[in-house]
């Protein structure tokens, strides 16, 4: 069963990478020369045309590296460009990646009285 998880989620990973329009290559060696021209010559590299994913099940839109997206079942995917189209959608935000608080923790050390 956990076999069946990580390739499902391998799955998952290559349809969102295959709907946002990156381009899905077989790794090959550079030579030095090949590296030193890529150098000088910059590349336009397409951003994705996605920023949040949304589950159509639960009504919930994530962050790409949120836990939970590795563990939707991909029939729910909905690519969402912004957090305005996933509240359109009347999806409500990830409580885990996208918390309506502060995560952050402040400490202050304090010097015992005497």
């Amino acid at each position: 069963m956990k076999e069946f998880r990580g390739i499902a989620a391998s799955v998952l990973c290559l349809v969102m990478i295959t709907w946002s329009g990156w381009k899905v290559v077989e790794a090959k060696e550079e030579t030095e020369s090949q590296l030193k021209t890529s150098e000088k010559s910059p590349q336009n590299k397409s951003q994705p045309s996605f920023h949040y994913v949304g589950n159509s099940f639960s009504a919930k839109f994530h962050k790409p590296e949120c836990e939970f997206v590795r563990k939707m079942r991909s029939e729910h995917v909905k690519l969402l460009k912004s957090k305005e189209e996933g509240t359109f959608l009347r999806y409500l935000p990830c409580n885990w990646c996208l918390p309506s608080w502060d995560k952050s923790v402040a400490g202050k050390i304090v010097k015992p009285s005497q």
